[in-house]
This record gives C-alpha cells, structure tokens and sequence, in this order.
C-alpha cells in the first residue's frame, strides 16, 4: 500500500481549463465583491456566467442593438480577459479559452509558462 502519494506526485504535470492561482486586478476585484455579497468564493459558473454576461453587455455598450450584431461581435471576440482567463470565439462555433499547464514542484503548483 503506498502511504504517501506526495512523493510520487512531485513533477507531474497535468493540464487545468481554468486555474484560480491567477492573481490579476480584475479576477481579485471580482472575487472579492462576491465574497461580499455571497459570503463565500464563487465557483466555475460563477465565474463563466459573470464573463458571458459582461461579454454580452460590451457588445451592447460597442453600438450592437440586435441578435445578429450582437452575435456577429461576439464570433469576432479575440483574447477577451475575464475573471476565469482569456476568451476567443473568432468564428470557432464555440468559445476557445486557454488551457493551463500545471506543474506540481516541491508540494506546490506552479503554472508552466
């Protein structure tokens, strides 16, 4: 029976959609207003929902009034930072975000460039 798993997880790499150790301004303002509101960190869909919604309201504030100007603007969106990472559709048929490599090194995780 092996006891302790640490040691054989050392190095292993592993790939994450969407990775949470990623400090910038705009994920940590989020998050903070919805611990305030919630009482508690929000979790994926909180995450998603929170970028579709304020995808939806962008192309509203760019000039998009109907379904298919709305719908063209978002085919066209391009590395769109959100609060769960950057966003492309370009005319995918779908949403496109980055993929994270982790690395676990000495018991921690560490993103690899």
């Amino acid at each position: 029976i092996i006891t302790d798993l640490s040691r054989h997880a050392n190095n292993a790499h592993f790939s994450l959609y969407f990775y949470r150790l990623d400090r910038y301004e705009k994920r940590v303002r989020f998050e903070d207003d919805y611990k305030a509101l919630f009482n508690t960190g929000p979790d994926k869909v909180a995450y998603l929902g929170y970028d579709a919604i304020n995808i939806v309201v962008q192309a509203f504030k760019s000039g998009n009034r109907n379904a298919r100007s709305i719908n063209n603007f978002i085919a066209n969106l391009y590395q769109h930072q959100g609060v769960s990472g950057d966003i492309t559709f370009r005319n995918t048929g779908g949403a496109n975000s980055n993929a994270e490599i982790i690395k676990i090194e000495n018991n921690t995780f560490r993103k690899v460039d």
